[in-house]
């Protein structure tokens, strides 16, 4: 220690601890947090509002059944290299993401149509289509998502009226089978070059007016009793020949056995059957004498008549007064 009042003494100051690297950038970033603090806070705020508002168009979800195209605002528009199946997909908000479905879907229509001869006819059809899943990039740049009302619709419209226009009125009675097929063939061609796979079509209805429809429905009757008429006189000449040819053989019978028949061989075949008919248990007979050709006389008393009862002087050897007026008289 120095005893002179006059001299100061100086003592070093210690030196500064050494701060590591982390204590280095830990201060650095206080520093900077202190300015960023508030503007942090409001970019995250913008952000998180943003993706809120935009969430729809960056998360897609494709159901089942259904299929995605996408259009890209800042890259060559309609993406044709790639169809987007079922499931989640995060796309740019900037761009469009159109859903189709692909499953068979089901319209019906009702318009009207001309006949070869200009009558109005009132039609009601059904279509079943689906689009082709590979031409969807296809379809979404050529029809666009209303392809139903835009294409299937006005196509199938349009072909039925082609085909409807070839026939008359009365003929479309008789040739729905060959106007549904033509129908079905244009349509499916037409279609088919439109992107979307026709899978069947039905002409549900065709209405003519009133009149037309009576006036048609009475021609088809009388064209169905002429048929019957047809077959009907058909039937009475086959009848007319059966019978000649019966008659034919009749006359050839008699005239085979006529040349054998006797009068004494009819006789004897008389006297057989008035036998048969004596043995009958349902029979009662009264045989009186002999009848012309010497044969039996045969009357059937089995049911006479109530309003004739028996005279009482009525006996068998008064023959002037019959015991009963015979039912039927027998000349075999």
């Amino acid at each position: 220690m120095n005893d002179d009042p006059n001299v100061v003494e100086v003592t070093a100051a210690p030196p500064h601890p050494k701060r590591s690297w982390t204590a280095t950038v830990h201060r650095w970033w206080n520093s900077k947090w202190r300015d960023l603090r508030g503007p942090f806070w409001v970019v995250l705020l913008v952000g998180l509002f943003l993706v809120g508002w935009l969430f729809d168009s960056i998360f897609i979800n494709v159901m089942p059944g259904h299929a995605g195209v996408l259009w890209r605002r800042f890259s060559g528009g309609t993406d044709m290299t790639h169809v987007y199946g079922g499931g989640l997909w995060i796309i740019n908000p900037f761009n469009q993401f159109y859903i189709y479905e692909t499953r068979l879907q089901q319209r019906d229509t009702e318009f009207t149509a001309l006949s070869t001869n200009g009558l109005t006819l009132n039609i009601r059809a059904s279509v079943r289509f689906r689009p082709i899943v590979k031409d969807l990039p296809l379809l979404q740049e050529e029809v666009g998502p209303d392809y139903i009302d835009r294409v299937v619709i006005n196509q199938t419209q349009s072909v039925i009226r082609k085909v409807i226009g070839t026939y008359a009125p009365d003929q479309i009675y008789g040739s729905q089978g060959n106007i549904l097929q033509n129908v079905v063939f244009t349509a499916l061609a037409e279609l088919r070059a439109r992107h979307i796979e026709l899978d069947d079509l039905l002409i549900r209805e065709v209405r003519l007016p009133p009149k037309m429809a009576n006036a048609i429905e009475n021609k088809l009757e009388q064209e169905q009793i002429s048929i019957q008429f047809d077959y009907i006189l058909l039937r009475e000449r086959k009848e007319a020949e059966r019978k000649k040819i019966e008659a034919e053989g009749i006359l050839q019978f008699q005239q085979t056995v006529a040349k054998d028949l006797t009068e004494k061989y009819l006789k004897l075949r008389g006297i057989e059957a008035s036998l048969a008919l004596a043995k009958s248990p349902n029979a009662k007979v009264v045989v009186f004498g002999t009848g012309p050709g010497g044969l039996p006389l045969i009357l059937d008393m089995a049911d006479p008549p109530a309003a004739s009862p028996v005279p009482a002087a009525a006996s068998v050897a008064n023959p002037a007064v019959p015991l009963v007026a015979p039912a039927a008289v027998t000349m075999p």
